[in-house]
């Protein structure tokens, strides 16, 4: 089978880099795979060295990845001709977009292929361009949760929505046994935005302090973004620069995670999170919450604790909890178990029955 993944950039985000996992997991299973980039990562603000660690990756197993060119948004005709032109070339079977724009450019094409669009948040977002114009184009809705299936069927009829869940590279984790481990390193794992709701954690810091009056705890936050710097100074006007680190964007995520003993991801909404996948596999304590999947991956609060969003009353509790009684670890075979459901491979297969299903109808 031959399928184009359309993606927005290669640069640091769960969205982007599932879709190379994914491309890559349908490319060992001997379907032909191109990934076509809008944006170059440093255009959006992110980091030019990871996206070309990902395009290595694509490479390697013989991926071809397509740039759209430097900020191709500002030429959307060129935009269109190249895609359609690679169209033309490339002959796919499958056109499976990421991003919304993606998928007006590839609505505007003639085509002889199946179009699907995968929503990666927890609703759908710009509701009215999809009612009035791109639902009479795109074959397939691929919603990544339950709170955006339900959402999508008040918008599409039945047939034109499915859910398949995210999936991570399981090989990539390793479960570490933390039962009897104290928890003193704590660490979130995402892009430095509004919704990530990262401050709620340091005041929550700032609360707990006093709990370890020799500064034993650490809370490490990983990730780049546009709140770094307004972050750092909060952190600096509430003298919390012993326990509060920012390590900036890494790749090295297994290694993290292994050294801290709490995941903490307490936004205010979410997909169906890859970071709390990989802190899932890890072995490490969670505590997340109830937004988007995050209740499905956790199995509804069974391996990690569920906070409402925005709860800082719940998040201090569930913190110090974990802190002052090491509240229980989940067992290697609940994570080996869940961990097959959200594996790549299992992700891929489901991908390429939808697949068929569309092209036999």
């Amino acid at each position: 089978m031959r399928i184009i993944q359309l993606v927005s950039s290669l640069g640091i985000g769960g969205a982007e880099k599932f879709v190379v996992d994914l491309s890559i997991a349908q490319s060992k299973l001997g379907h032909k795979i191109i990934v076509v980039v809008l944006d170059n990562a440093e255009d959006v603000g992110k980091d030019p060295i990871y996206a070309s660690n990902l395009e290595k990756k694509l490479s390697d197993n013989n991926i071809k990845v397509v740039y759209m060119g430097h900020k191709a948004r500002r030429n959307p005709i060129k935009i269109y001709f190249k895609l359609k032109s690679l169209i033309t070339e490339f002959k796919p079977e499958v056109v499976h977009s990421h991003l919304i724009w993606w998928s007006i450019f590839v609505s505007c094409i003639n085509k002889d292929f199946v179009h699907l669009f995968t929503q990666h948040t927890n609703i759908i977002t710009r509701k009215k361009i999809h009612i009035f114009f791109l639902k009479h184009f795109i074959d397939k809705y691929v919603t990544i949760c339950d709170e955006a299936f339900d959402d999508a069927l008040n918008l599409f009829s039945t047939k034109k929505v499915c859910k398949i869940v995210n999936g991570v590279v399981t090989g990539e984790f390793t479960y570490k046994n933390r039962e009897n481990d104290n928890v003193l390193n704590l660490v979130t794992i995402s892009r430095l935005t509004e919704y990530k709701n990262h401050h709620i954690i340091i005041d929550v810091v700032n609360d707990i302090k006093s709990y370890y009056p020799n500064n034993k705890f650490r809370l490490n936050i990983i990730g780049d973004g546009p709140l770094f710097n307004k972050l750092i100074a909060k952190v600096t006007e509430l003298k919390l620069t012993e326990h509060v680190i920012f390590h900036g964007s890494k790749s090295n995520i297994n290694e993290i995670l292994l050294n801290n003993d709490l995941y903490l991801l307490p936004s205010k909404k979410e997909g169906f999170s890859i970071a709390l996948i990989e802190a899932l596999a890890s072995g490490i304590r969670i505590i997340a919450s109830n937004v988007g999947g995050n209740s499905e991956i956790l199995n509804n609060g069974k391996l990690g604790v569920l906070i409402s969003p925005n709860d800082i009353n719940g998040l201090h509790e569930a913190l110090v909890n974990c802190l002052i009684n090491k509240t229980s670890c989940n067992s290697k075979s609940d994570v080996v178990s869940k961990m097959e459901e959200l594996s790549i491979e299992t992700c891929a297969s489901n991908h390429l029955k939808e697949y068929n299903r569309l092209l036999i109808v």
